[in-house]
Formats: C-alpha cells, sequence, structure tokens
C-alpha cells in the first residue's frame, strides 16, 4: 500500500486526535471532516472491494455448475448448493459467505474429479 494512502486512512485521523488538544477550531474543524470524508471514502471502497468478490465468485461458480451439468454431475451440484445455503446467512438471496463457500466446493469437486480422471488416464 503507498505511503499516501497510509497517510490518508492512519495519519489524518491521528492527526485529527492530536488537534483536538492542541490545534486552534478552524484546523480541527477541518481535519474532522477529512477524517470522516476518509472514513466513508474507505467503507465505500471495501464494499465495491466485496462485491467484486461477491460478483466474480458466483460467475465462476455458474460457469462450473454449467460444465458438471453438462457432464450429467447433478449430485455433485446439488451438493455445491446445500453447501450455500447452508452458508448463508441472512434471508438475501446473495451473500459473500454463501458465494465464496459455493466456489470453494464446486472448485474442490473439478479438482477432485480432475484428480481421478488423470488416475484413470495414467498408465499401469
Amino acid at each position: 500500500m503507498p505511503f499516501w494512502l497510509w497517510f490518508l486512512v492512519l495519519g489524518l485521523p491521528i492527526a485529527w486526535l492530536v488537534a483536538e488538544f492542541k490545534a486552534s477550531r478552524p484546523v480541527r474543524i477541518v481535519l474532522g471532516l477529512l477524517a470522516i470524508v476518509v472514513f466513508y471514502w474507505v467503507v465505500f471502497i471495501g464494499t465495491q472491494v466485496v462485491r467484486g468478490y461477491e460478483h466474480d465468485f458466483m460467475m465462476f461458480s455458474l460457469e462450473d455448475m454449467h460444465r458438471l451439468l453438462r457432464s450429467g454431475r447433478t449430485g455433485e451440484v446439488s451438493r455445491a448448493i446445500e453447501v450455500y445455503q447452508a452458508a448463508v446467512t441472512n434471508d438475501t438471496p446473495f451473500s459473500f459467505q454463501g458465494a465464496s463457500a459455493l466456489h470453494r466446493a464446486l472448485r474442490q469437486m473439478n479438482t477432485n474429479s480432475e484428480q481421478s480422471a488423470g488416475a484413470n488416464l495414467a498408465p499401469r
């Protein structure tokens, strides 16, 4: 992480705290407003990153499910959906925990099937 970003995220609130005890009123107000704006910026960026990861997990999971369904492995897709449903912790249709659990379950199934297919093709 670049130095200027560390300064914004950590240094600005610390400067605001120090200014509360040692600086004049206008400096306190400016540093306080800047610290609040930076806090909301960090929260906004954080939510966008989580949303992007959730989107990617769901897209990769849908591709894996499509691949598994085309090869006739519906039981594995059903088990992965059960893992997803167990991981979703609220009433929303999507969640980061559910999306990542579904992605992990499908990747594990694909990894296991590739290993077993490779074992079948190995010379004896």
